[in-house]
């Protein structure tokens, strides 16, 4: 005990004189009437030379955690540059799987495919087991060092943030950023390496394909995460789950009352605490045995859209995700998936509030619980759901729904609207009329996200006559459309659509209607010119230009 009460003085210590380094440097003020001075003045100095920790108040104490906790974030930040950081990763990354990636690509699978194909060689899993570890050791070993400076990087980010969950990582079919790339400035994805540890402890090939499809998915997202720009486009940031214990442990105290309440509500029973809840469930060996027991089967949820009936539902997920892992019966896994589906909807409020953004949510089956967590949590803390993560949610249905262009916008289109400092005027367009319909049903998911493809219908609809009333202005030269040019982005000013002078003389356009004169085409044409470039390098005619690709 005296040990530790040394231990705790000797940090107060530091910490104060820490703060009056900091005091010194000049780098803390205050304004003069605060009392926080007066307490300063009161800490004196002991015979033995060390500060008096009984003339320090709790202020004084306060303070020096701060200020300590302050240069700790600058000297993190300042001993690695995000960009450095990221880069470092992918590289890594990049060396071992940028051989595969690229087959991948040039075969058109997704990460998914190719990792089941690479499983499928008895000689690949052989040789890619046997690297594994030391690959995973060294992720460790840069996240163990580098996960607070990834983390202050990331919570100093001055744009809007969307932090991803709800799955192990984004679907490779498509890429996340895309969609949402048009209303947020940066994305937050984790490392799924971390994520997908417990797999590695199955049998060889289901090892090596989680491993795989977690480097190729990691790569998926390379170019946007280290294109130049201000803002990142995509930052990797590891789960504080995964290398804090004391996260982890919190996590599971803070998602308690979730997983209660959802139990509740799935069984129609109040139990009194988690433990009276699993004991209920531990006796409930065999599939129908929990459907008997179920007052509302809509919450007993596996995968949302399976038909199949919830006994046979349940058997799947045991042998898919329980069996493997753990012992016991149907209530068991039941017991199992609400509280890791719980754990996973708190453990993404609680990193989208650590990092300063807003959750993001591509997996329809996690977006239901986590709207069910919204919902036992405003029970007893209440609070609307925020414009962005309206948006954000809006952006990924209709990406699977009516625009699934969204899906597949061009890295280099999102770039050139960050250039342009076109994303908060698309963020105006985008959400319209959202936060009424909010300020009547905050819950209302749905019909806010309808009206976000309302407002890009509407959008892109002024934005084609626009485009038409440009192109409608026939000036020909030499049997070419100068504004079709200019629109396809074909027409350089020096070569006039490429016909030579003497072309344009031979043809007698003084005699076309509403056709410049030679004298007039270059103030014309410039003009021409101009206009089409406004229009297209406005946020929505960006956007537009973007889901005709």
């Amino acid at each position: 005990m005296e040990q530790s009460n040394q231990r705790e003085d000797d940090e107060l210590r530091a910490r104060l004189e820490t703060l009056k380094e900091e005091m010194e440097a000049g780098k803390v003020h205050f304004a003069p009437d605060l009392k926080i001075i007066d307490s300063l003045k009161a800490v004196k100095h002991g015979p033995d030379g060390k500060i008096d920790l009984s003339t320090v108040d709790s202020g004084v104490r306060t303070l020096a955690m701060m200020v300590t906790y302050s240069r700790q974030r600058t000297d993190a930040k300042g001993a690695v540059s995000l960009r450095d950081l990221q880069s470092s990763y992918f590289e890594f990354i990049e060396k071992n799987f940028g051989w595969l990636y690229a087959d991948m690509k040039k075969q058109g699978a997704d990460p998914s495919q190719a990792a089941s194909a690479l499983a499928a060689s008895p000689e690949a899993v052989k040789n890619i087991g046997a690297a594994m570890p030391e690959f995973l050791e060294l992720i460790d070993a840069l996240w163990k060092e580098s996960w607070d400076t990834a983390h202050y990087h990331v919570q100093d980010l001055s744009g809007l943030k969307a932090v991803f969950g709800g799955e192990t990582f984004p679907s490779g079919r498509k890429n996340i950023v895309s969609c949402s790339g048009v209303y947020a400035d940066t994305i937050v994805l984790p490392d799924p390496f971390l994520r997908t540890r417990h797999f590695y402890d199955q049998e060889g090939a289901s090892a090596v394909r989680w491993f795989t499809k977690s480097a190729l998915s990691i790569l998926h997202y390379r170019e946007a995460a280290l294109a130049d720009v201000r803002m990142p486009l995509v930052v990797i940031a590891p789960d504080r789950t995964f290398v804090d214990e004391t996260e982890a442990q919190s996590l599971v105290h803070v998602s308690e009352p979730s997983i209660l309440k959802h139990l509740n509500a799935t069984f129609g029973i109040e139990f009194a605490s988690i433990e009276e809840a699993e004991r209920f469930l531990r006796a409930l060996q065999s599939p129908l045995d929990v459907t008997a027991k179920l007052a509302d089967k809509e919450r007993l949820l596996f995968n949302l859209g399976d038909r199949d009936p919830l006994e046979k539902q349940i058997e799947d997920y045991m042998s898919k995700y329980f069996s493997p892992f753990f012992d016991g019966g149907a209530g068991d896994a039941v017991f199992a998936s609400a509280t890791g589906r719980m754990r996973q909807a708190t453990d993404l409020l609680r990193r989208s509030d650590w990092l300063g953004g807003t959750p993001l949510i591509d997996a329809p089956t996690s977006w239901r619980y986590f709207t069910w967590k919204l919902g036992y949590e405003a029970q007893c803390a209440p609070g609307n759901p925020d414009l962005h993560l309206h948006m954000t949610h809006a952006l990924q249905n209709a990406a699977r729904t009516e625009m699934e262009w969204l899906g597949n916008v061009p890295i280099e289109a999102l770039i050139e609207m960050r250039k342009q400092d076109a994303l908060p005027e698309l963020r105006q367009v985008l959400s319209n009329g959202v936060e009424a319909l909010m300020e009547l049903r905050p819950d209302n998911f749905y019909r806010t996200g309808d009206q976000v493809v309302k407002n890009v219908q509407d959008a892109f609809e002024d934005h084609r006559k626009k485009l038409a009333a440009l192109t409608g202005k026939k000036w020909r030269f030499g049997g070419i459309e100068l504004a079709s040019c200019i629109v396809k982005g074909t027409v350089q000013i020096a070569s006039a659509c490429g016909v030579p002078l003497v072309s344009l003389i031979g043809t007698a356009i003084d005699q076309v209607v509403d056709v410049p004169k030679m004298k007039e085409l270059p103030k014309r044409f410039s003009a021409l010119k101009d206009e089409h470039k406004a229009l297209h390098s406005s946020a929505v005619g960006l956007l537009f230009d973007a889901s005709q690709r």
